[in-house]
């Protein structure tokens, strides 16, 4: 595949996670989360697949309700009133032009990617077939890399590492990548399981090395990706302050690149841990892991891996179907208010989620909040389990 193959891709890759995310098509936003996480190296994250079975409605609707706009029709060029759109770019720079001034190393990194990476975005999508276009954007690409590489490798901040990661692909030609790696993540971030289980995706691993790694994850004391921290750009003034309509549009960018990082080292966990020829001591720092991800993890995303990793080590079916239930309650209390099409994301009952979303997320963590909730305001009748025949919400938690 193409460097111009992937750029091109990454739009309807971005634009498919952050609908994902959103709609809520997978009520549970571990498996949305886990459903668009291919881990094939580019893209990293989301697919086609991530699209849920309503996206038709992207191509043929033809209108939507904009908070405190109105009614409005996408145009061509534009997915909201152009002059909303040109509203959101205005407040960007803004912010951007604030923060590379006086904001600190992580607030830098951050909108230097979200801007860097809708820079890139319209310049692909401006390209057309044009070759020398397309090694220009390559070129851009590159630099947005290095730029993030050296800031994340300068720093001891787990979370410009996560950043720089998402910016240095496989296919990227900056230099500085060389020092991005998971490694570099958790030796930056060594109580954090997620860290330790993206390791597991290095090349040329042994069975003594992956043993580790494992090991290490087990015995650390959360299970954090790092995958919001985005999301404080929604706090900063020049947004929080902006009317409803252009704080949204202003959003998009924040939140598609939010729901397009990579979760890593998924795949490799389950595989390991539901090897058949694993000693005693290993499947205990595998049913260790998957305790810690249940119980301490900071996103649904970990209560699926979890229960993944349960099933793979044998735990019994009313265990794993206790677990299944509780997923299927927290997914409830954090579900986003139906929708019929694309577009309804953005009126006002979508907004209302959305800021109820940044402020547990850069809190506490949805899965502590949700389990709060649910604390509070247990459920009045008991919850049937999905079925897994079944077509549609139902299917959460599986």
């Amino acid at each position: 595949m193409t460097r111009r193959t992937v750029l091109l891709l990454l739009v309807v890759v971005v634009l498919a996670a952050l609908f994902a995310v959103l709609h809520g098509a997978v009520s549970d936003p571990g498996a949305a989360r886990l459903a668009s996480a291919s881990e094939s190296p580019a893209p990293e994250r989301g697919s086609i697949a991530a699209i849920p079975s309503s996206a038709p409605d992207l191509l043929g609707v033809r209108e939507g309700e904009l908070c405190g706009y109105g009614r409005f029709a996408p145009g061509e060029g534009h997915l909201l009133p152009a002059e909303v759109e040109q509203g959101a770019r205005v407040l960007l720079a803004r912010l951007r032009e604030r923060v590379l001034r006086e904001g600190g190393p992580r607030q830098q990194a951050q909108v230097q990617l979200v801007h860097g990476a809708r820079e890139l975005r319209e310049r692909a999508e401006a390209c057309g077939e044009s070759a020398s276009c397309m090694a220009g954007v390559e070129a851009a690409s590159d630099a947005l890399a290095q730029d993030l590489a050296e800031r994340a490798t300068r720093s001891r901040d787990p979370e410009l590492m996560v950043l720089a990661l998402k910016a240095c692909g496989p296919m990227s030609g900056a230099p500085a990548c060389a020092g991005v790696t998971p490694a570099a993540w958790a030796e930056r971030d060594p109580d954090n399981a997620r860290a330790w289980l993206a390791m597991l995706r290095t090349p040329g691993l042994d069975d003594a090395q992956r043993a580790t790694i494992v090991a290490r994850a087990a015995a650390a004391k959360t299970a954090d990706p790092r995958l919001d921290g985005l999301l404080a750009l929604a706090t900063e003034p020049e947004v929080s302050g902006a009317s409803t309509p252009v704080r949204l549009a202003a959003l998009i960018p924040v939140l598609g690149m939010a729901a397009a990082m990579p979760l890593r080292g998924q795949s490799e966990a389950e595989r390991y841990c539901k090897a058949p020829v694993r000693t005693a001591q290993e499947r205990a720092d595998c049913t260790r892991l998957a305790d810690l991800l249940i119980d301490r993890g900071r996103t649904m995303s970990e209560h699926l891996l979890g229960r993944r990793l349960g099933r793979g080590l044998g735990w019994s079916e009313a265990r794993l179907e206790g677990l299944t239930l509780e997923s299927h309650r927290l997914s409830r209390v954090l579900a986003p208010p139906a929708i019929e099409s694309f577009f309804d994301f953005f009126n006002c009952a979508q907004a209302e989620h959305l800021d109820r979303r940044i402020g547990y997320t850069l809190g506490e963590g949805e899965l502590a909040w949700a389990r709060r909730q649910l604390r509070a305001a247990p459920p009045a009748e008991p919850l049937a389990l999905p079925n897994p025949l079944r077509v549609g919400p139902s299917e959460v938690g599986r």
